[in-house]
This record gives structure tokens, sequence and C-alpha cells, in this order.
């Protein structure tokens, strides 16, 4: 795509702040194609940390998740593995 923008558009969300507008162009070579689009708001890295920091620390879910670090990513962060299950295998527990 070309002309991508992102911006905050002044339509008031009730909680707090504006809604955003993310817009772009796009040229299809073919006619007749089927063709689908994927967003998702950003989500950053510490984001994400915090919140498997949250998960191990809740004492309701803490004990379904294990947590191990599965490699290094390029730019050197740990990139974790989550297992999520019932550890005991019983599922009266939950």
């Amino acid at each position: 795509g070309h002309h991508i923008g992102y911006y905050q558009n002044g339509i008031k969300r009730r909680d707090k702040g504006c809604f955003h507008t993310l817009a772009f162009s796009v040229e299809f070579q073919h006619e007749n194609d089927t063709v689908y689009f994927a967003h998702c708001f950003p989500y950053t890295y510490s984001d994400l940390q915090h919140y498997i920091g949250l998960l191990e620390a809740d004492p309701k879910r803490s004990h379904r998740v294990r947590v191990r670090k599965l490699c290094d990513t390029i730019a050197g962060n740990s990139c974790d593995l989550l297992t999520i299950t019932s550890f005991t295998g019983d599922a009266a527990s939950s």
C-alpha cells in the first residue's frame, strides 16, 4: 500500500480521548480477486512483557501458565514460550 496514515480523528470516546483512523491506498493487479486485510492496534514488546508479568503474578492464572525463554530475537529481546494448560490434569480444580 501507499499513502499510509494513522492519526487521531477527533471522534470522542466515552471513556477518554479520541478514536484513531488508519487510512491507506491499495491498487490491485487483477480484477475479481478476493483480498483480506487485517489490522491490530500497536502492541509493544514492553506491553507484552508487562502482561506476562501480570499473568505470572496472578494467583488465579499463574498455576495454568508456564513461561520459558525460547530464544533471543535479532534485536536481542527474549522470545518467550508460554504454555497454557491444566498442568495437574484435574479439570475439577479450575
